[in-house]
Protein backbone atom coordinates (compact mmCIF):
# COMPACT_ATOMS: atom_id res chain seq x y z
CA UNK A 1 0.00 0.00 0.00
CA UNK A 2 2.80 2.39 0.89
CA UNK A 3 4.53 1.60 -2.41
CA UNK A 4 1.34 2.34 -4.37
CA UNK A 5 0.94 5.66 -2.54
CA UNK A 6 4.54 6.60 -3.46
CA UNK A 7 3.92 5.75 -7.11
CA UNK A 8 0.78 7.92 -7.21
CA UNK A 9 2.64 10.77 -5.43
CA UNK A 10 5.48 10.69 -7.95
CA UNK A 11 2.99 10.48 -10.83
CA UNK A 12 1.12 13.50 -9.46
CA UNK A 13 4.36 15.47 -9.12
CA UNK A 14 5.28 14.61 -12.73
CA UNK A 15 1.87 15.80 -13.96
CA UNK A 16 2.38 19.03 -12.02
CA UNK A 17 5.86 19.53 -13.45
CA UNK A 18 4.68 18.87 -16.99
CA UNK A 19 2.24 21.78 -16.61
CA UNK A 20 5.08 24.22 -15.95
CA UNK A 21 5.78 26.24 -19.13
CA UNK A 22 8.91 24.96 -20.86
CA UNK A 23 9.06 21.72 -18.88
CA UNK A 24 8.89 18.64 -21.07
CA UNK A 25 10.66 15.91 -22.95
CA UNK A 26 11.51 18.26 -25.82
CA UNK A 27 13.83 20.35 -23.64
CA UNK A 28 17.33 18.89 -23.40
CA UNK A 29 18.68 18.27 -19.90
CA UNK A 30 21.44 20.49 -18.53
CA UNK A 31 24.73 18.81 -17.70
CA UNK A 32 25.92 21.06 -14.90
CA UNK A 33 29.41 19.55 -14.91
CA UNK A 34 29.93 20.77 -18.49
CA UNK A 35 30.57 24.37 -17.40
CA UNK A 36 34.10 25.21 -18.51
CA UNK A 37 36.35 28.20 -18.09
CA UNK A 38 36.17 28.82 -21.84
CA UNK A 39 32.36 28.96 -21.69
CA UNK A 40 32.55 31.33 -18.72
CA UNK A 41 34.81 33.75 -20.60
CA UNK A 42 32.17 33.91 -23.37
CA UNK A 43 29.44 35.01 -20.96
CA UNK A 44 27.46 38.08 -22.07
CA UNK A 45 28.35 40.98 -19.76
CA UNK A 46 26.82 44.43 -19.63
CA UNK A 47 28.87 47.60 -19.95
CA UNK A 48 29.53 49.33 -16.61
CA UNK A 49 29.44 53.09 -16.13
CA UNK A 50 32.66 53.54 -14.14
CA UNK A 51 31.84 57.18 -13.50
CA UNK A 52 29.47 55.92 -10.79
CA UNK A 53 32.58 55.24 -8.70
CA UNK A 54 32.97 59.00 -8.23
CA UNK A 55 31.19 60.22 -5.10
CA UNK A 56 31.49 63.12 -2.69
CA UNK A 57 30.49 61.24 0.49
CA UNK A 58 31.03 57.53 -0.06
CA UNK A 59 34.34 55.94 -1.03
CA UNK A 60 33.61 53.91 -4.12
CA UNK A 61 35.83 51.84 -6.33
CA UNK A 62 36.58 48.58 -8.10
CA UNK A 63 38.78 45.67 -7.07
CA UNK A 64 40.05 43.40 -9.85
CA UNK A 65 39.64 39.65 -9.21
CA UNK A 66 39.93 36.47 -11.31
CA UNK A 67 36.83 35.23 -13.08
CA UNK A 68 38.05 31.76 -12.05
CA UNK A 69 40.05 31.62 -8.80
CA UNK A 70 41.66 28.41 -10.02
CA UNK A 71 43.12 30.44 -12.91
CA UNK A 72 44.51 33.55 -11.20
CA UNK A 73 46.33 34.61 -14.38
CA UNK A 74 43.25 34.23 -16.57
CA UNK A 75 40.36 36.58 -17.34
CA UNK A 76 39.69 39.29 -14.75
CA UNK A 77 36.50 41.01 -13.63
CA UNK A 78 35.98 44.10 -11.46
CA UNK A 79 34.06 44.02 -8.19
CA UNK A 80 32.36 47.28 -7.17
CA UNK A 81 32.27 48.45 -3.55
CA UNK A 82 30.91 51.37 -1.51
CA UNK A 83 32.27 52.43 1.88
CA UNK A 84 29.64 54.56 3.66
CA UNK A 85 30.64 56.77 6.62
CA UNK A 86 28.74 57.10 9.87
CA UNK A 87 26.14 59.85 9.92
CA UNK A 88 28.04 63.15 9.77
CA UNK A 89 31.38 61.30 9.95
CA UNK A 90 34.21 60.32 7.65
CA UNK A 91 34.97 57.09 5.82
CA UNK A 92 38.41 57.19 7.48
CA UNK A 93 37.15 57.48 11.07
CA UNK A 94 38.78 54.38 12.57
CA UNK A 95 36.94 54.92 15.87
CA UNK A 96 33.80 53.66 14.13
CA UNK A 97 33.89 49.97 13.23
CA UNK A 98 33.17 48.78 9.71
CA UNK A 99 30.28 46.41 9.08
CA UNK A 100 30.38 44.53 5.79
CA UNK A 101 26.80 43.89 4.65
CA UNK A 102 26.69 40.69 2.61
CA UNK A 103 23.36 41.22 0.95
CA UNK A 104 20.63 38.78 0.12
CA UNK A 105 19.09 37.89 -3.19
CA UNK A 106 20.72 36.19 -4.95
CA UNK A 107 21.03 38.62 -7.80
CA UNK A 108 20.71 41.96 -6.01
CA UNK A 109 23.26 44.75 -6.21
CA UNK A 110 24.09 47.06 -3.32
CA UNK A 111 21.72 49.73 -4.66
CA UNK A 112 18.91 47.62 -3.18
CA UNK A 113 20.30 48.52 0.26
CA UNK A 114 20.98 52.16 -0.51
CA UNK A 115 20.32 53.73 -3.93
CA UNK A 116 23.41 54.81 -5.84
CA UNK A 117 21.80 58.26 -6.20
CA UNK A 118 20.97 58.58 -2.49
CA UNK A 119 20.69 62.28 -1.58
CA UNK A 120 23.08 62.91 1.34
CA UNK A 121 22.27 66.63 1.32
CA UNK A 122 18.52 66.19 1.83
CA UNK A 123 17.42 63.19 3.87
CA UNK A 124 13.88 64.42 4.42
CA UNK A 125 12.35 61.69 2.27
CA UNK A 126 14.92 58.99 2.98
CA UNK A 127 12.51 56.79 4.93
CA UNK A 128 10.01 56.70 2.06
CA UNK A 129 12.23 55.81 -0.90
CA UNK A 130 11.78 52.53 -2.79
CA UNK A 131 13.42 50.15 -2.46
CA UNK A 132 13.67 50.97 1.26
CA UNK A 133 17.00 52.29 2.48
CA UNK A 134 18.49 49.61 4.75
CA UNK A 135 21.47 51.66 5.92
CA UNK A 136 19.69 54.52 7.72
CA UNK A 137 19.79 52.88 11.16
CA UNK A 138 23.20 51.22 10.81
CA UNK A 139 25.01 54.40 9.79
CA UNK A 140 24.22 56.01 13.15
CA UNK A 141 26.62 53.57 14.77
CA UNK A 142 29.04 52.12 12.20
CA UNK A 143 30.63 52.57 8.81
CA UNK A 144 29.10 50.25 6.21
CA UNK A 145 30.87 48.45 3.37
CA UNK A 146 28.56 47.34 0.55
CA UNK A 147 29.84 45.04 -2.20
CA UNK A 148 28.06 44.27 -5.45
CA UNK A 149 28.02 40.52 -5.99
CA UNK A 150 29.46 39.35 -9.30
CA UNK A 151 27.05 39.02 -12.20
CA UNK A 152 24.15 40.71 -10.42
CA UNK A 153 22.19 43.85 -11.33
CA UNK A 154 24.91 46.00 -9.77
CA UNK A 155 28.27 47.12 -11.19
CA UNK A 156 30.37 43.97 -10.60
CA UNK A 157 30.60 42.42 -14.07
CA UNK A 158 26.79 42.32 -14.45
CA UNK A 159 25.59 39.54 -16.72
CA UNK A 160 23.31 40.47 -19.60
CA UNK A 161 20.30 38.46 -18.48
CA UNK A 162 18.41 39.41 -21.65
CA UNK A 163 20.93 37.59 -23.84
CA UNK A 164 19.86 34.08 -24.92
CA UNK A 165 23.50 32.94 -25.02
CA UNK A 166 23.50 32.99 -21.21
CA UNK A 167 24.38 29.53 -19.86
CA UNK A 168 22.75 28.30 -16.63
CA UNK A 169 25.61 25.90 -15.90
CA UNK A 170 28.10 28.80 -16.09
CA UNK A 171 26.02 30.78 -13.59
CA UNK A 172 25.98 27.82 -11.21
CA UNK A 173 29.74 27.33 -11.33
CA UNK A 174 31.30 30.78 -11.75
CA UNK A 175 28.75 33.09 -10.10
CA UNK A 176 27.93 31.06 -7.01
CA UNK A 177 28.26 31.76 -3.28
CA UNK A 178 31.79 30.36 -3.17
CA UNK A 179 33.11 32.81 -5.78
CA UNK A 180 31.14 35.65 -4.20
CA UNK A 181 32.76 34.86 -0.86
CA UNK A 182 36.23 35.01 -2.44
CA UNK A 183 35.33 38.34 -4.04
CA UNK A 184 34.35 39.69 -0.62
CA UNK A 185 37.67 38.54 0.81
CA UNK A 186 39.55 40.41 -1.96
CA UNK A 187 37.59 43.64 -1.41
CA UNK A 188 38.01 43.46 2.38
CA UNK A 189 41.78 43.09 1.95
CA UNK A 190 41.89 46.04 -0.44
CA UNK A 191 39.59 48.43 1.42
CA UNK A 192 39.81 47.75 5.17
CA UNK A 193 43.22 48.51 6.73
CA UNK A 194 44.81 45.49 8.41
CA UNK A 195 44.83 47.30 11.76
CA UNK A 196 41.05 47.89 11.79
CA UNK A 197 38.35 45.69 13.25
CA UNK A 198 35.42 44.74 11.07
CA UNK A 199 32.22 42.72 11.30
CA UNK A 200 29.91 41.07 8.77
CA UNK A 201 26.13 40.89 8.44
CA UNK A 202 25.16 37.92 6.28
CA UNK A 203 21.60 38.74 5.24
CA UNK A 204 19.28 36.05 3.83
CA UNK A 205 21.11 34.39 0.87
CA UNK A 206 24.22 36.15 2.23
CA UNK A 207 24.28 33.48 4.96
CA UNK A 208 25.60 31.00 2.42
CA UNK A 209 28.25 33.48 1.29
CA UNK A 210 29.24 34.00 4.93
CA UNK A 211 29.72 30.27 5.52
CA UNK A 212 31.75 29.99 2.32
CA UNK A 213 33.84 32.96 3.49
CA UNK A 214 34.74 31.00 6.63
CA UNK A 215 36.00 28.18 4.41
CA UNK A 216 38.69 30.42 2.85
CA UNK A 217 41.85 29.63 4.79
CA UNK A 218 43.62 32.84 3.73
CA UNK A 219 40.69 35.19 4.35
CA UNK A 220 40.89 37.81 7.10
CA UNK A 221 38.45 36.78 9.77
CA UNK A 222 35.95 39.38 10.95
CA UNK A 223 35.77 40.10 14.67
CA UNK A 224 32.17 38.91 14.49
CA UNK A 225 29.60 37.57 12.06
CA UNK A 226 25.85 38.09 12.18
CA UNK A 227 23.69 35.59 10.31
CA UNK A 228 20.48 37.57 9.79
CA UNK A 229 17.41 35.62 8.61
CA UNK A 230 20.00 33.61 6.75
CA UNK A 231 19.75 30.78 4.27
CA UNK A 232 21.48 27.97 6.16
CA UNK A 233 22.35 24.41 5.09
CA UNK A 234 21.23 20.91 6.09
CA UNK A 235 17.48 21.57 5.97
CA UNK A 236 14.79 19.64 4.09
CA UNK A 237 13.82 22.07 1.28
CA UNK A 238 10.25 20.76 1.08
CA UNK A 239 9.72 21.25 4.81
CA UNK A 240 11.40 24.67 4.74
CA UNK A 241 9.19 25.92 1.89
CA UNK A 242 6.10 24.49 3.55
CA UNK A 243 6.96 26.45 6.70
CA UNK A 244 7.58 29.57 4.59
CA UNK A 245 4.12 29.17 3.10
CA UNK A 246 2.63 28.58 6.55
CA UNK A 247 4.34 31.74 7.81
CA UNK A 248 2.74 33.79 5.00
CA UNK A 249 -0.64 32.22 5.72
CA UNK A 250 -0.33 33.03 9.44
CA UNK A 251 0.65 36.63 8.70
CA UNK A 252 -2.47 37.10 6.58
CA UNK A 253 -4.69 35.62 9.27
CA UNK A 254 -3.15 38.10 11.71
CA UNK A 255 -3.83 40.86 9.18
CA UNK A 256 -7.51 39.98 8.92
CA UNK A 257 -7.80 39.76 12.71
CA UNK A 258 -6.68 43.39 12.94
CA UNK A 259 -8.42 44.54 9.76
CA UNK A 260 -11.45 42.35 9.00
CA UNK A 261 -12.08 44.18 5.74
CA UNK A 262 -8.67 43.21 4.27
CA UNK A 263 -10.15 40.50 1.98
CA UNK A 264 -12.63 43.02 0.54
CA UNK A 265 -9.82 45.51 -0.06
CA UNK A 266 -7.81 42.87 -1.89
CA UNK A 267 -10.86 41.95 -3.99
CA UNK A 268 -11.42 45.62 -4.88
CA UNK A 269 -7.92 45.77 -6.33
CA UNK A 270 -8.47 42.52 -8.23
CA UNK A 271 -11.66 44.01 -9.69
CA UNK A 272 -9.74 47.12 -10.74
CA UNK A 273 -7.13 44.99 -12.48
CA UNK A 274 -9.84 43.01 -14.29
CA UNK A 275 -11.55 46.22 -15.44
CA UNK A 276 -8.32 47.19 -17.20
CA UNK A 277 -7.97 43.71 -18.76
CA UNK A 278 -5.02 42.91 -16.50
CA UNK A 279 -4.53 39.60 -14.72
CA UNK A 280 -6.26 39.90 -11.29
CA UNK A 281 -3.74 37.51 -9.76
CA UNK A 282 -1.00 40.09 -10.28
CA UNK A 283 -1.98 41.32 -6.81
CA UNK A 284 -0.09 38.29 -5.49
CA UNK A 285 3.14 40.20 -6.12
CA UNK A 286 2.35 42.21 -2.99
CA UNK A 287 3.15 39.16 -0.83
CA UNK A 288 6.59 40.68 -0.25
CA UNK A 289 4.99 43.30 1.99
CA UNK A 290 3.84 40.63 4.46
CA UNK A 291 5.57 41.10 7.80
CA UNK A 292 7.96 43.72 6.42
CA UNK A 293 8.86 45.99 9.32
CA UNK A 294 6.82 47.51 12.10
CA UNK A 295 3.27 48.46 11.14
CA UNK A 296 3.40 46.38 7.98
CA UNK A 297 -0.35 45.77 8.06
CA UNK A 298 -1.21 49.45 7.69
CA UNK A 299 1.48 49.93 5.03
CA UNK A 300 0.20 47.00 2.98
CA UNK A 301 -3.45 48.09 3.12
CA UNK A 302 -2.53 51.70 2.35
CA UNK A 303 -0.61 50.48 -0.71
CA UNK A 304 -3.55 48.35 -1.82
CA UNK A 305 -5.84 51.38 -1.45
CA UNK A 306 -3.43 53.53 -3.44
CA UNK A 307 -3.31 51.02 -6.29
CA UNK A 308 -7.10 50.64 -6.27
CA UNK A 309 -7.63 54.38 -6.76
CA UNK A 310 -4.52 55.58 -8.62
CA UNK A 311 -4.20 56.32 -12.31
CA UNK A 312 -4.06 53.51 -14.84
CA UNK A 313 -0.50 54.48 -15.75
CA UNK A 314 0.68 54.18 -12.15
CA UNK A 315 -1.09 50.84 -11.73
CA UNK A 316 0.52 49.42 -14.85
CA UNK A 317 3.92 50.70 -13.76
CA UNK A 318 3.47 48.73 -10.52
CA UNK A 319 2.43 45.44 -12.05
CA UNK A 320 3.95 45.32 -15.52
CA UNK A 321 7.48 45.00 -14.22
CA UNK A 322 9.36 41.69 -14.74
CA UNK A 323 7.93 38.92 -12.57
CA UNK A 324 8.66 39.55 -8.90
CA UNK A 325 12.06 41.01 -9.71
CA UNK A 326 13.33 37.46 -10.28
CA UNK A 327 16.20 37.23 -12.76
CA UNK A 328 17.64 34.16 -14.46
CA UNK A 329 20.73 34.41 -12.27
CA UNK A 330 18.50 34.50 -9.21
CA UNK A 331 16.57 31.50 -10.47
CA UNK A 332 19.63 29.26 -10.82
CA UNK A 333 21.39 30.34 -7.61
CA UNK A 334 18.22 30.44 -5.52
CA UNK A 335 17.27 26.95 -6.69
CA UNK A 336 20.72 25.69 -5.69
CA UNK A 337 20.68 27.54 -2.36
CA UNK A 338 17.10 27.04 -1.17
CA UNK A 339 15.60 24.05 -2.94
CA UNK A 340 18.20 21.38 -3.69
CA UNK A 341 16.59 18.65 -5.78
CA UNK A 342 13.83 21.05 -6.87
CA UNK A 343 13.74 24.53 -8.37
CA UNK A 344 11.91 27.67 -7.31
CA UNK A 345 9.02 26.63 -9.58
CA UNK A 346 8.86 22.88 -9.01
CA UNK A 347 9.05 23.00 -5.20
CA UNK A 348 5.92 25.19 -4.80
CA UNK A 349 3.95 22.74 -6.95
CA UNK A 350 4.37 20.21 -4.17
CA UNK A 351 3.72 22.54 -1.24
CA UNK A 352 0.64 24.19 -2.80
CA UNK A 353 -1.20 20.87 -2.67
CA UNK A 354 -0.10 20.20 0.89
CA UNK A 355 -1.07 23.67 2.14
CA UNK A 356 -3.73 25.43 0.05
CA UNK A 357 -4.51 29.08 0.75
CA UNK A 358 -7.93 30.77 0.82
CA UNK A 359 -8.56 32.56 -2.47
CA UNK A 360 -8.52 36.04 -0.93
CA UNK A 361 -4.90 35.70 0.28
CA UNK A 362 -1.72 36.88 -1.42
CA UNK A 363 -0.01 33.77 -2.75
CA UNK A 364 3.73 33.90 -3.43
CA UNK A 365 3.63 30.53 -5.16
CA UNK A 366 1.50 31.94 -8.00
CA UNK A 367 4.22 34.52 -8.70
CA UNK A 368 6.89 31.80 -8.73
CA UNK A 369 5.01 29.95 -11.46
CA UNK A 370 5.31 33.04 -13.70
CA UNK A 371 9.13 32.98 -13.78
CA UNK A 372 10.33 32.76 -17.38
CA UNK A 373 6.74 32.52 -18.60
CA UNK A 374 6.96 35.36 -21.11
CA UNK A 375 6.71 33.66 -24.50
CA UNK A 376 10.41 34.08 -25.28
CA UNK A 377 13.52 31.89 -25.12
CA UNK A 378 13.29 32.20 -21.31
CA UNK A 379 10.44 29.67 -21.34
CA UNK A 380 12.71 26.90 -22.56
CA UNK A 381 15.71 28.19 -20.55
CA UNK A 382 13.86 28.04 -17.23
CA UNK A 383 12.11 24.82 -18.26
CA UNK A 384 15.46 23.11 -18.76
CA UNK A 385 16.54 24.21 -15.28
CA UNK A 386 13.28 22.77 -13.94
CA UNK A 387 13.94 19.52 -15.78
CA UNK A 388 17.43 19.17 -14.31
CA UNK A 389 17.68 21.17 -11.05
CA UNK A 390 21.13 22.57 -10.24
CA UNK A 391 23.16 20.73 -7.62
CA UNK A 392 22.77 22.14 -4.13
CA UNK A 393 25.57 24.14 -2.55
CA UNK A 394 28.01 21.83 -0.73
CA UNK A 395 28.79 22.70 2.89
CA UNK A 396 30.19 19.36 4.01
CA UNK A 397 28.74 18.12 7.29
CA UNK A 398 27.35 19.90 10.35
CA UNK A 399 30.53 18.90 12.21
CA UNK A 400 32.71 20.59 9.59
CA UNK A 401 30.60 23.78 9.80
CA UNK A 402 30.91 23.70 13.61
CA UNK A 403 34.67 24.02 13.13
CA UNK A 404 34.25 26.91 10.70
CA UNK A 405 32.05 28.84 13.11
CA UNK A 406 34.80 28.67 15.73
CA UNK A 407 36.89 31.01 13.56
CA UNK A 408 34.97 34.06 14.79
CA UNK A 409 32.19 35.24 17.11
CA UNK A 410 28.74 34.46 15.73
CA UNK A 411 25.27 35.88 16.31
CA UNK A 412 22.20 34.39 14.61
CA UNK A 413 19.10 36.58 14.42
CA UNK A 414 15.57 35.40 13.64
CA UNK A 415 13.03 37.85 12.24
CA UNK A 416 9.68 37.69 13.99
CA UNK A 417 7.01 37.58 11.28
CA UNK A 418 9.51 36.72 8.55
CA UNK A 419 7.61 35.89 5.33
CA UNK A 420 10.70 34.53 3.52
CA UNK A 421 12.57 32.43 6.08
CA UNK A 422 10.06 31.12 8.59
CA UNK A 423 11.18 31.55 12.22
CA UNK A 424 10.68 27.82 12.80
CA UNK A 425 13.00 27.08 9.89
CA UNK A 426 15.62 29.51 11.21
CA UNK A 427 15.58 27.99 14.68
CA UNK A 428 15.88 24.45 13.31
CA UNK A 429 18.90 25.46 11.20
CA UNK A 430 20.54 27.26 14.13
CA UNK A 431 20.20 24.17 16.33
CA UNK A 432 21.86 22.05 13.65
CA UNK A 433 24.77 24.49 13.51
CA UNK A 434 25.09 24.73 17.29
CA UNK A 435 28.21 22.81 18.33
CA UNK A 436 27.28 20.15 20.93
CA UNK A 437 30.78 20.53 22.38
CA UNK A 438 30.30 24.28 22.90
CA UNK A 439 26.55 25.11 22.63
CA UNK A 440 26.87 28.54 24.26
CA UNK A 441 29.24 29.74 21.53
CA UNK A 442 26.38 30.48 19.14
CA UNK A 443 24.09 33.27 20.28
CA UNK A 444 20.61 33.53 18.80
CA UNK A 445 18.06 36.33 19.17
CA UNK A 446 14.53 37.01 17.97
CA UNK A 447 14.15 40.50 16.48
CA UNK A 448 10.93 42.28 15.49
CA UNK A 449 10.67 43.49 11.94
CA UNK A 450 10.45 40.44 9.71
CA UNK A 451 13.06 39.48 7.15
CA UNK A 452 15.02 42.74 7.38
CA UNK A 453 14.88 42.96 11.18
CA UNK A 454 18.64 43.55 11.59
CA UNK A 455 18.27 46.83 9.67
CA UNK A 456 15.48 48.18 11.89
CA UNK A 457 16.23 50.61 14.75
CA UNK A 458 16.01 47.73 17.23
CA UNK A 459 18.20 45.55 15.03
CA UNK A 460 20.89 48.20 14.60
CA UNK A 461 20.91 48.85 18.36
CA UNK A 462 21.20 45.11 19.02
CA UNK A 463 24.11 44.85 16.61
CA UNK A 464 25.89 47.77 18.31
CA UNK A 465 25.47 46.27 21.78
CA UNK A 466 26.71 42.90 20.58
CA UNK A 467 29.81 44.46 18.99
CA UNK A 468 30.60 46.14 22.28
CA UNK A 469 30.60 42.76 24.09
CA UNK A 470 33.31 41.32 21.81
CA UNK A 471 36.77 41.71 23.38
Amino acid sequence: MRQRRLIFTLFGLWIGLSSVPGFGIGCGPIVWENATYELATQSPFKTVNRDLAKHAVERRGFVTVPLDYNRPDGMKIDIFYRLIPTLGGSVDDASKPIVVVVNGGPGAGSHNYRPLEFNYDDRSGAEKIEPPDRILNLERHVRVLLIDQRGTDGLSAPLDLDNPSLRPEVIAKYFDSDDMARDHAQVINAVIPASERFYMINQSFGGQIGLKYLEIASARMPNGMVFSSSALPFLDPYKAHLERRQSQLDLQYSLVNKHPDAPERFDALRTRLSSLFMEPKLINRLWKMLGRGQGWEQKLLAHVELLTTCSEAKLRAEFEKPSSGVTLLNYVLSSAAFSAGYTDRTLPLATQRALPMPEWMLDEDWTLQQIGNDGTWRDEWVGRVDQTPPPGTDFGTPASVHKLLRRTNCLFTVGVGDALVAPTTSMEAIEILRDPADPARILSLNLPGGHAAIFSPAGAATLTRWIQTIP
